[in-house]
C-alpha cells in the first residue's frame, strides 16, 4: 500500500512540476523561435486546463481572492484596451496570469500541500539551472544573451546596461528566485531538513551572480532576505531569539515596501540619492530613473482614473524613455490607473497569511518585503510567477489543502489514480 501511495505522489509531482514549469517561460532571445512559441502554447493549455478543472470541481465556490485576481487582469488586459488609445488586448498574458492562480487554488484544494510545494520547487530549480547555465556561458559578455542589442536600438533613449539571461535580466531575475528560495526554506522546515543544504547552495549561487554583475537592487534584496531568514531559522531551532518580538509580518512588509518606494521616487536625482549611489557605484539618477519617473508621474496626472493600459513597448519608449516605469506603484497607476491600483491592493490584501506567526508566514512576509524593494526599481505586471510570493503567503498558512483520502472525479484525478492518500 505504501508503494502505491509513493507512485501516486510521484505522478502528482511530475505532472504538477511540468504545469508549473510552463510559467517559468524563457525570454524569446534565449531559445529558438519554435521552442518559445511551443512554451507559450503549453502555458496557455495548462492555464485553460486549470481553469476548466477548477470549474468542473468547484463551480459553486469562487473565493474572493480568485475573483479579484481575475478582475485585476481582465481590467488590465481586456477592458483597458477598449477604453484607452493604445492599450493592447493581450489574451495570452491574461489567461496565463488568471490560469496560474486557478492552478494554485485547485492544487492546494485537491493535493497534499507537500506535493504542491515540492512540485513548484522542482520547476523553479530546473528553470534556475537553465538561467545559471546561461549566466556561466555569457558571464564575460556585457549584456549577456542580448549583447549590443539594447544600446544599438537606444538612439538617444534612456538605456541601461542590464545583463540578459535565460529567464530575464539580472536585477529582475530575483522575482523568479525569491519564491523558490522561500519555498525551499519552508520545505526544509516542515518536511526534510536536508533541503537546507540545497537552500544555502541555491542562494549562494544567486548572490554570486548578482555580486559579480553588480546587480545592486537584487543583491541588496537577496542579502536582506538571507539575513532575515537566518534570524528566523535560529529563532525557531536554537530558541536564541525566541523572546524577541522583532519580526516582519505581511502588512508591515507591504507598508515598509510602499514607504521605500515613495522615498525612492522623492529623492532620486537629489543629493541623498547621490550619497547612496556612491556606495554602489551608481549615479544619483539610478540609471536614468529620475527622468523616467518624472515623465511617468506627469502622464499619470493626465489620466489618473483609468491609466493607459498595456501599451506597445515602442509607444511607452516614446512617452517615458523606457519600456516600462521601473516602479511598482507608478507601473500600476500608469497602466491600470486608480481602478487597477485599488484592485491590486484588494487582491494582495486577500492573500494575507491565515496564521500570522508560523514559520512559513514569516518567511513569505520577509520575501514580500524584499520583493517590494526590487519592485521599487524594476517591476512588470504580466508575470504570474512574480506574484507567487503573495500567493504562497496565503496558501502555505491556510488549512484548505486536502489531508484525507478522497476519490478523484476529474481528469487530473484519473491520471494520478482514483485514490490519493494524504499525510
Amino acid at each position: 500500500m505504501r508503494t502505491t501511495w509513493k507512485i501516486h505522489y510521484s505522478m502528482q509531482t511530475i505532472i504538477l512540476s511540468f504545469a508549473f514549469l510552463t510559467f517559468f517561460i524563457p525570454q524569446s532571445y534565449a531559445v529558438p523561435a519554435i521552442i518559445y512559441k511551443l512554451w507559450r502554447y503549453l502555458r496557455f493549455f495548462v492555464s485553460i486546463s486549470a481553469f476548466g478543472l477548477y470549474l468542473l470541481r468547484y463551480s459553486d465556490r469562487w473565493p474572493f481572492r480568485v475573483i479579484f485576481v481575475s478582475l485585476f487582469y481582465v481590467w488590465l488586459f481586456a477592458i483597458e484596451p477598449i477604453i484607452t488609445s493604445y492599450g493592447q488586448f493581450s489574451k495570452m498574458n491574461m489567461i496565463a496570469c488568471i490560469g496560474f492562480i486557478f492552478l494554485l487554488e485547485y492544487s492546494f484544494k485537491r493535493l497534499h500541500k507537500e506535493v504542491v510545494v515540492r512540485s513548484f520547487i522542482y520547476a523553479g530549480l530546473l528553470a534556475s539551472i537553465m538561467h545559471f547555465l546561461s549566466f556561466i556561458l555569457y558571464a564575460d559578455v556585457e549584456g549577456g544573451m542580448r549583447h549590443g542589442e539594447i544600446l544599438k536600438t537606444g538612439r538617444g533613449i534612456i538605456v541601461t546596461r542590464q545583463n540578459w539571461y535565460f529567464l530575464t535580466y539580472d536585477n529582475y531575475s530575483i522575482v523568479y528566485f525569491l519564491p523558490v528560495a522561500s519555498l525551499l526554506l519552508c520545505y526544509a522546515h516542515y518536511y526534510k531538513k536536508r533541503a537546507y543544504i540545497l537552500y544555502w547552495g541555491y542562494v549562494g549561487f544567486i548572490l554570486f551572480m548578482y555580486i559579480s554583475k553588480t546587480a545592486v537592487t537584487a543583491m541588496v534584496a537577496m542579502l536582506l532576505f538571507v539575513f532575515i531568514a537566518l534570524y528566523y531559522i535560529i529563532r525557531y531551532f536554537k530558541k536564541i531569539f525566541k523572546k524577541m518580538k522583532l519580526k516582519i509580518n505581511y502588512f508591515t512588509a507591504i507598508l515598509s515596501g510602499v514607504i521605500i518606494t515613495i522615498i525612492a521616487i522623492s529623492v532620486t536625482g537629489g543629493d541623498l540619492a547621490e550619497t547612496i549611489g556612491t556606495y554602489f557605484g551608481k549615479s544619483a539618477s539610478f540609471s536614468g530613473r529620475d527622468k523616467i519617473w518624472a515623465k511617468s508621474l506627469k502622464l499619470i496626472a493626465e489620466s489618473p482614473l483609468i491609466g493607459y493600459g498595456k501599451e506597445p513597448e515602442l509607444v511607452v519608449l516614446r512617452k517615458i524613455g523606457q519600456t516600462h516605469c521601473h516602479n511598482i506603484i507608478l507601473e500600476l497607476l500608469y497602466e491600470g490607473g486608480i481602478i487597477g491600483f485599488v484592485l491590486f491592493g484588494i487582491m494582495i490584501y486577500l492573500f494575507r497569511p491565515k496564521q500570522k506567526d508560523t514559520f512559513s508566514a514569516l518567511i513569505f512576509s520577509a520575501a514580500v518585503f524584499c520583493y517590494l524593494i526590487v519592485a521599487t526599481f524594476d517591476w512588470g505586471i504580466a508575470n504570474p510567477i512574480s506574484m507567487s510570493v503573495f500567493y504562497f503567503a496565503y496558501y502555505l498558512t491556510s488549512k484548505q489543502s486536502n489531508l484525507k483520502v478522497e476519490h478523484f472525479q476529474d481528469i487530473l484525478g484519473y491520471i494520478m489514480g482514483k485514490r490519493i492518500c494524504q499525510k
